[in-house]
């Protein structure tokens, strides 16, 4: 078991102290967690009297960045890092230059240094001064695994569309709003299409299928997507994918003749054609599948059992 240092303690007890004194203190930011706003979008404007500048550290922080985030997945060299199950490995940003949260038994602190303000989806990213309790337990590799790839992060992105990539040499860690849920496979799960995602970057705004059209069904099996609704029917798209995985490149044929099926020019089935036909890309987490094409073509759609 490794040993903290007594001056890397010393900072943990003044970390603890300064988040004790912000939790009392008046804070009217959303979390990342919370149901207030929109959470799965970007905050259209800056907090008042922030710096916008984009320097390292010299933004504000976007309210909805700001909170609780859980580890879903830890690549390092290519390989996949198991996450503990329901061992709760989270993240909380508090505010533009300080983190802490679990590494799954031990605690953690530390310093960030990133321009989580409005005018950016990315950019560079510094952690230092992390700190980690010592308490006996099984999960001690892990949570040494995971302090080095924060360590070692260098770049952070957002992942549409409510997820939070840190990158750095060999590692990869992403993150998702709330406790991560079971891994939905893309294949034979129903997916509903629920999203449409319209701009880039900041200025992207998510609006709904409409209410008062039959819902549309998705599922993907065999390289074959089939699409499902009362008001056109069904269509059958062809799917290139990789099999078994919850993220990579995806491509779907026949969308022109699907649309010709369709003749509600308001129905939703065109308007999730259209997100497959533009998607390139794919990703899954927390119960929910996400269909990224060019910048500004992105779709979502949400496990029928989720």
């Amino acid at each position: 078991m490794s040993r903290i240092s007594p001056f890397r303690l010393f900072l943990l007890i003044v970390a603890l102290i300064f988040t004790l004194a912000a939790c009392g203190s008046d804070d009217d930011s959303v979390s990342a967690g919370s149901d207030d706003g929109d959470a799965d979008l970007p905050a259209a404007d800056a907090a008042d009297g922030s710096d916008s500048s984009g320097a390292a550290g010299g933004g504000a922080t976007r309210p909805w960045i700001g909170g609780e985030w859980a580890l879903q997945s830890l690549p390092v060299a290519g390989i996949d890092v198991t996450v503990p199950a329901n061992a709760g490995v989270n993240l909380t940003i508090n505010g533009p230059d300080s983190i802490s949260g679990s590494a799954g038994c031990n605690s953690i602190n530390g310093a960030i240094l990133a321009p989580f303000d409005d005018d950016r989806d990315g950019g560079p990213l510094t952690i230092t001064d992390l700190a980690m309790t010592e308490m006996a337990c099984d999960l001690l590799d892990f949570e040494i695994q995971y302090v080095d790839a924060l360590l070692a992060a260098t770049e952070w992105e957002l992942a549409p569309p409510s997820g939070l990539v840190f990158r750095g040499d060999g590692v990869e860690l992403t993150y998702g709003i709330g406790a991560p849920q079971a891994d939905v496979a893309l294949e034979n799960t129903v997916w509903l299409f629920d999203t449409i995602f319209d701009g880039e970057g900041v200025e992207r705004t998510a609006s709904s299928t409409r209410a008062d059209k039959p819902q549309v069904t998705v599922i993907i099996a065999a390289a074959e997507a089939t699409l499902t609704s009362d008001d056109c029917g069904t269509v059958t798209l062809g799917a290139g994918y990789e099999a078994g995985g919850s993220d990579g490149p995806i491509t779907f044929e026949g969308t022109e003749a699907a649309f010709a099926a369709c003749e509600d020019p308001e129905s939703n089935m065109l308007s999730a054609i259209q997100g497959l036909a533009d998607a390139t890309g794919f990703q899954i987490f927390d119960g929910r599948l996400t269909l990224v094409g060019l910048p500004g073509e992105t779709v979502s759609l949400v496990a029928a059992d989720g």
